[in-house]
């Protein structure tokens, strides 16, 4: 016959073990060996069925549960935990004693997964609701058990200091001088990568819009205490109010964004008081900025649909573009001089040819966009990517390089990348495979110009240093490719040369492709303030 003992918290081998050994100690008191397991049984069903909660649990069980792996842990008599375990989640959360014992019946699962796999008490719910046979599983009987058995299911206000310090560090390594519109492609080209569709790459745009002042900062706020979590704890990010949306935790989170951007008082109180998980439905339930609240959505639902591992991934790179956001919309405390003059020029190439910038290569690329309009000045070269952000996909565009330029006439395309620092074979090799990667789709257009075998690429390479190996061969594309390398001090000295017979073109050209960028909102405070160390220098 079927036995609810199956529901006593232990592993089967265990169970097996503790019942044999218990009907033996019940047979040296005159029971048969059928009489005990039957009291044992029967006893149990009893208890289940019972309302009384301070009832204690049968005698003949006890020794049963000191047999249980998590015994140790509990400083009372195994016994009395699992009653006391039983009765608080059946007085709170569930309808009767058995669906508690149900639920306990998991107990061993349900340390394990927190313990070595990180796992919410939302996220255990998910996982035990579908397969315990009885409907879905509160999360918040979960956190019950874990707090009982004081396995941590907060979050640690000084590791999560820590990691916004570090969030905002890496920023500018992963985001460079990225706007509203590149922070978006490069999270959802991670995404793609992850198996994420084009609906998450709208829902970005939607919560990081181009237009200064459009966004709907609670939402950022919102989505980064959710990116948050999931750095610390495999967890539906849906739920939010698994972890306390307030106090000390929560403003450290919410703080990231400065007063002069973020409304005052607690994002999620605000808008989603009272709401146990985020779904469509909420989101239709907004009134204003419902379109806004329905990318949210996704969002987060796509940060759900996720592997852990996967989801921490992208939830890091979510915060660390949510900090790119921040500075875009902060006033910079920095600016530089509004124009430059002819000698600045000079001084100015000179200054970044001498060694890396360190700016991530953010100052290189202004520079060699400037190089490549200087020499490209005939109104028959078609400029591509000229001011797109260090990071900015070749892919979008459809560029070959940082930027090129397009002579229809003439059948050739001039391709120049920017190389901060020393040129080796590993860092030409991944430039050629990007270049594989974005070439068909030029082709295409080309072919509707001219036949494509009478096309012809020619890629610059500009770099502090020029590392490669002299034996390497040329790249085997469907066109003729002809690789080049210069440095950055060969390059500047050659356009400072042409600088100096036109002097009004090159000031001009000057102060928009290396001036104006270095000044816009995009560019780092960090980076404006090296570009005003260089012109002091020059």
């Amino acid at each position: 016959m079927s036995s609810s003992l199956a529901l006593l918290p232990l592993e089967e081998g265990k169970l097996n073990e503790a019942i044999s050994s218990a009907i033996t100690a019940m047979e040296s008191q005159g029971f048969t060996a059928d009489e005990a397991r039957l009291k044992l049984e029967s006893s149990f069903e009893e208890w289940l069925d019972k309302d009384g909660m301070a009832e204690a649990l049968p005698p003949e069980i006890h020794p049963l549960l000191s047999e249980a792996s998590w015994a140790s842990r509990v400083t009372a008599n195994p016994h009395t935990a699992y009653k006391n375990l039983v009765n608080k989640i059946a007085g709170k959360h569930s309808r009767t004693r058995r669906k508690a014992a149900i639920l306990l019946s998991r107990l061993p699962q349900i340390i394990l997964l927190a313990e070595e796999f990180n796992n919410s008490p939302a996220r255990i719910a998910r996982l035990l609701g579908p397969t315990d046979g009885h409907g879905r599983v509160s999360w918040k009987s979960v956190r019950v058990i874990l707090t009982h058995f004081k396995i941590s299911n907060d979050l640690d206000e000084t590791l999560i200091a820590a990691l916004l310090e570090s969030d905002r560090a890496l920023s500018a390594e992963e985001f460079g001088d990225a706007d509203a519109a590149a922070i978006v492609d490069l999270i959802f080209r991670q995404g793609v990568t992850l198996g994420l569709d084009l609906e998450f790459s709208a829902a970005l745009e939607r919560l990081f819009p181009p237009i200064q002042g459009q966004a709907f900062i609670p939402y950022l706020q919102m989505l980064l205490f959710v990116s948050v979590i999931d750095h610390f704890y495999d967890h539906p990010s849906e739920y939010l109010y698994a972890f306390k949306p307030r106090g000390g935790v929560a403003n450290l989170i919410f703080g990231s964004f400065p007063s002069e951007l973020a409304p005052t008082g607690n994002p999620m109180l605000n808008n989603s008081k009272a709401v146990n998980r985020l779904s469509y439905d909420w989101a239709e339930s907004r009134d204003d900025n419902k379109d806004q609240a329905e990318a949210l959505v996704e969002v987060v639902l796509a940060l759900s649909s996720l592997s852990y591992t996967a989801r921490k991934q992208l939830s890091g790179s979510i915060r660390r573009g949510i900090f790119r956001f921040i500075e875009i919309n902060t006033p910079a405390p920095v600016s530089l001089q509004d124009t430059a003059t002819t000698e600045d020029v000079s001084k100015f190439l000179r200054a970044v040819a001498g060694s890396p910038t360190n700016t991530r290569g953010i100052i290189e690329q202004r520079v060699t966009d400037f190089l490549g309009v200087m020499k490209h000045q005939d109104t028959a070269w078609r400029p591509r990517g000229l001011g797109d952000p260090v990071n900015a996909s070749n892919t979008s565009s459809r560029k070959l390089g940082d930027c090129d330029f397009q002579n229809a006439a003439t059948q050739v395309c001039q391709a120049v990348e920017a190389h901060a620092g020393r040129l080796s074979d590993v860092y030409l090799h991944e430039h050629l495979r990007t270049l594989r990667l974005n070439l068909p789709r030029r082709l295409d257009e080309w072919s509707g110009i001219s036949e494509i075998a009478e096309w012809k690429l020619e890629v610059l390479f500009v770099a502090h240093e020029n590392a490669l190996s002299q034996d390497r061969d040329q790249p085997e594309l469907v066109i003729p490719c002809d690789i080049q390398v210069t440095t950055f001090a060969e390059a500047c000295e050659e356009v400072i040369g042409m600088a100096e017979t036109r002097q009004g073109v090159a000031v001009e050209l000057f102060n928009r492709w290396i001036v104006q960028p270095l000044n816009a909102p995009n560019t780092p405070h960090s980076v404006k303030q090296k570009a005003i160390e260089l012109f002091a220098l020059s």
